[in-house]
Order: C-alpha cells, then sequence, then structure tokens
C-alpha cells in the first residue's frame, strides 16, 4: 500500500513546492507593486503642488497684468496732457507772422546735432557752481592765503629778533628788547602756522573745484561757439528771408561781445528751446545791443528765465 501512494506523495509533494514557489513570486510582486503605488502617491503629491504653483502663478501674472494696464493708462493720459501742453505754443508761434516752422518728425541732420549740443550744454550748465558757491571757494583760499602771509611776517620778525640776540650784549636794552619780541613773535607765528594747517584741506579743495568749474565754463563756451556757427549754417540752408539773415549774423556777432555768463544763458535757454527763435532775432537784437554791457548781461538773464 506504502508502494501504491509513494508516486502521488511525491507529485503532491513536488506540486507544494511548485505552488510555494509561485507564492513567493507573487508576495514579491505584491511589494513590488506596494513600492510602485508608494511612489504614486508621491508623484500625486508633487502633481498637487505643481497645480497650487501654477494657480499662484496664473494670479500673480493677473496682477501684474493689471498694474502694466494702469500704467499704460497713466502713460497715455500724461502723453495727451503733454501733447495738449506742446500744441497750445505752437499754435501761438504759428500764428505769428513770418516764423518759420520745423518740422522735428523729419529735421535734418545738422538740426538734431544741434539739439545734441544744446542738451549737452544744459547738462554741463548743471553741472557749474552758483556765484554764490564760487565765492564761497575764492574766500576760503583767501583765508588759508592770509593766514600763510601773516605766519611768514612773524617769523621774518623772529629771525630779526634772532639777528639782535646774535650780535648784541646781553647788558644792552635792545638785547632785553630783542628777547621779548622773540618770545611775542615766535608764539604768533607758532599760532598762524597751526590756523593755516587747518585750513589747507578747504583751501585745496576749493582750488580744485573752482579748477574743475573753470574748465567747465570754458568748455561750454566752445561748446556755445560750435552751436552757434552750427546753428547759422542750418538757418542760412532753410527758407528764411534775407533781411532776417542779416539781423542774424548781426545778432551773432553781438552775441560774442557779451560777457560769458550771458552767452552761456543765452544759448542753453533761449537760441536750443525755441524752435521759432529765427523769428524773433531782429526785435530783441536791435533791442539788446543798445544796452551797455552790464545792463544786456542782465537783461539775457531776465529773458531766459535766470536771475
Amino acid at each position: 500500500m506504502s508502494d501504491h501512494y509513494g508516486p502521488q506523495v511525491n507529485r503532491l509533494d513536488s506540486r507544494t513546492r511548485s505552488l510555494e514557489s509561485e507564492v513567493s513570486d507573487l508576495e514579491s510582486e505584491v511589494d513590488s507593486l506596494r513600492s510602485k503605488l508608494g511612489q504614486v502617491d508621491d508623484l500625486d503629491y508633487e502633481l498637487r503642488d505643481i497645480r497650487g504653483d501654477i494657480s499662484r502663478f496664473q494670479d500673480e501674472l493677473g496682477e501684474l497684468g493689471d498694474d502694466v494696464r494702469s500704467d499704460i493708462s497713466d502713460t497715455d493720459r500724461a502723453l495727451k496732457r503733454l501733447t495738449g501742453r506742446v500744441q497750445a505754443p505752437e499754435a501761438h508761434f504759428r500764428a505769428s507772422e513770418g516764423a518759420p516752422v520745423a518740422d522735428f518728425d523729419t529735421i535734418g541732420a545738422d538740426w538734431r546735432q544741434l539739439a545734441q549740443i544744446a542738451d549737452r550744454g544744459q547738462r554741463m550748465r548743471a553741472g557749474l557752481l552758483s556765484d554764490a558757491q564760487r565765492d564761497a571757494h575764492r574766500s576760503a583760499i583767501r583765508a588759508h592765503q592770509r593766514a600763510l602771509e601773516e605766519r611768514d611776517v612773524h617769523r621774518g620778525k623772529v629771525i630779526e629778533a634772532c639777528g639782535t640776540l646774535a650780535t648784541t650784549p646781553l647788558t644792552v636794552p635792545s638785547h632785553a628788547q630783542a628777547v621779548a619780541e622773540f618770545g611775542q613773535f615766535r608764539s604768533l607765528a607758532d599760532n598762524h602756522a597751526q590756523r593755516a594747517e587747518r585750513l589747507a584741506a578747504a583751501a585745496q579743495k576749493a582750488r580744485a573745484e573752482l579748477a574743475q568749474d573753470d574748465a567747465l565754463r570754458q568748455e561750454q563756451a566752445s561748446l556755445s561757439a560750435t552751436a552757434l556757427t552750427q546753428r547759422d549754417d542750418s538757418s542760412m540752408n532753410s527758407e528764411v528771408p534775407k533781411s532776417r539773415r542779416s539781423h542774424h549774423k548781426q545778432f551773432r556777432m553781438a552775441n560774442f561781445q557779451l560777457p560769458l555768463d550771458a552767452r552761456l544763458d543765452l544759448s542753453n535757454d533761449r537760441q536750443f528751446q525755441n524752435r521759432h527763435f529765427q523769428a524773433m532775432l531782429p526785435k530783441r537784437t536791435n533791442r539788446q545791443n543798445s544796452l551797455p554791457a552790464p545792463q544786456r548781461r542782465t537783461h539775457y538773464r531776465a529773458g531766459s528765465g535766470h536771475r
């Protein structure tokens, strides 16, 4: 009987081992699926975060769009106001008899270069020192110079006292007086030397700023002369009556007889900013050239808006 059941038991045992192997494989696959499901859960969380970021970015983009549209609207209103302000004086100048009109959209290269020179001159003018500032720098230089002069004077008296002390006996009155003068003038010389040292830095800075300002003024004077020459060349090529051209030449010659400050004021404020300046040259030139030089300077400053 055992021989009869032996093959069956062996088959069952083999089948059992095979099932155990399959179960083990299934368990491995289940573990692998669980691991993959965990990764899927992580991906789901990441997708949710990405969706949240996209939503926030869309909200921020909408806010930025509103800000941009608001800025565009403000700029458009400001441009309309500026256009209105430009059209008012333009209409006034167009109504002036004989005023030449320049189209800024189709203006020639020489006039554009003239405008660039004017802009450069205005920037240079903004960097110039005022009269009060120049006076303050000169005062600092004079104070330092006076301290040096006082120091040198008292040092000279100290040297004279030393000469008297070296050449006179102790018993004579001049020797005793030289001793007193030596102590007095030496103390004064030391005081003025210390004062000169304290004022030296301010004086040096004042000299440097005045030198820089003088260089800027010289450069602006040269720039003004260049602008006047180029403006004359441009105006001679434009459709300006010959009578106005002759007045224009006279004005240019009279302008170079003015002080430097008057030329700079006139160049920056009148010759370049007013597109119809040519039309006003005859009557303005006749009025201003009849004044003496100091009054002409004041008159030009008053006309240009500077005091």
